[in-house]
């Protein structure tokens, strides 16, 4: 019997000092002052309003953009452009401080597509669903196509489930900004805070600290193809959120706030493009201003950082639970033995 109590205590032991660095590291971050955030002032009020401005009460979701161009996926118009994902599974969560009712509406019409198509397996990770560490390539799905009002709109789904993209990883998530922030955001979920940390500082070293003006990662310069392209602004959003999820501290806190807001135009949207040297290109649309938006959502923020010593405390619940169940099988069966060798006896 001895041994057995020695294994059984070593391995509670064991999960006792895996936990301890998640335990550790909540409990650095509700200490930490809500200073960070911002009352609501001015600049979140209109971002509120723009995401409001694309509202179609007829479909129940926000339209992608204010742009007229013709979309990438099947010729419809920017602005007659519906993404459930991402777009609208954000801006549900963050129009809830400003605008509950219309809040909900998309809501419900985005979990009505969910229910069809499932999660996408990747966006989720920014309300603290935990999705899979391997992220697989997106795939563009048209749900609606239609005539409405007469103008031509579509519904859109960018999915990364595995059904769409076997083969297609990314296996260089690191090189991506806003993929460090999932993957920061979703182990630390999971309780796994020294791997969290790990994927926000591959995130945080991304920043170019020479303009301050984005994140420099592979969808800005591929090394591969030597091609370059433009700072894609809601990945500033998705690094706020994670640093204030995660409680972990960055020096580039300030200037990656700064250069996010720096991106607002006068409808009060954020830029989703920008040059190098932080110049604005093209126009303002839903995913980016929702992802800003998100960082400055206390009760989500406070949300997701409670649920990872939750999850632990299930986790080891169900550990003891394991735990006491082998323990009380191996004692009724060193009982068993024990009356079978006294009988032999």
């Amino acid at each position: 019997m001895i041994p057995n109590v020695r294994k059984e205590g070593s391995l509670l032991l064991v999960l006792v000092l895996i936990f301890i660095p998640t335990i550790i590291a909540f409990t650095n971050t509700i200490a930490q002052s809500s200073s960070e955030f911002l009352s609501t002032d001015d600049r979140l009020i209109k971002a509120y309003e723009y995401i409001l401005s694309r509202y179609n009460p007829i479909l129940g979701l926000v339209s992608e953009s204010e742009d007229k161009g013709i979309n990438a996926v099947n010729g419809t118009t920017v602005d007659n452009t519906y993404w459930i994902y991402s777009d609208n599974l954000w801006a549900a969560e963050a129009l809830k401080p400003y605008n509950l009712d219309i809040a909900e509406n998309i809501s419900k019409t985005v979990q009505s597509y969910i229910e069809e198509y499932g999660n996408s397996m990747l966006f989720e990770a920014a309300l603290g669903e935990v999705i899979p560490t391997t992220i697989h390539a997106g795939k563009n799905i048209i749900a609606f196509n239609a005539t409405v009002n007469g103008k031509w709109v579509q519904i859109l789904l960018d999915r990364h489930q595995y059904v769409d993209n076997p083969e297609s990883v990314f296996n260089d998530a690191e090189e991506y900004a806003d993929l460090c922030s999932y993957m920061a955001i979703d182990y630390w979920m999971m309780g796994g805070a020294l791997t969290s940390e790990h994927w926000f500082r591959k995130g945080e070293e991304l920043w170019n600290y020479t303009t301050n003006k984005g994140f420099y990662d592979k969808a800005v310069y591929d090394k591969e193809s030597k091609t370059y392209g433009l700072y894609q602004n809601m990945k500033l959003g998705l690094f706020l959120l994670a640093r204030r999820v995660t409680g972990f501290q960055s020096n580039i806190t300030i200037a990656v706030e700064a250069t996010a807001w720096s991106y607002q135009l006068e409808n009060g949207g954020i830029a989703s493009l920008s040059y190098m040297n932080g110049s604005v290109y093209g126009t303002a649309n839903i995913e980016t201003t929702s992802a800003l938006l998100l960082a400055y959502n206390y009760d989500l923020i406070h949300r997701l950082m409670k649920r990872p010593l939750e999850y632990l405390i299930e986790r080891l619940r169900l550990w003891l639970i394991v735990l006491g169940v082998a323990t009380l099988v191996l004692a009724t069966t060193s009982i068993v033995l024990l009356i079978k060798l006294s009988k032999r006896k």
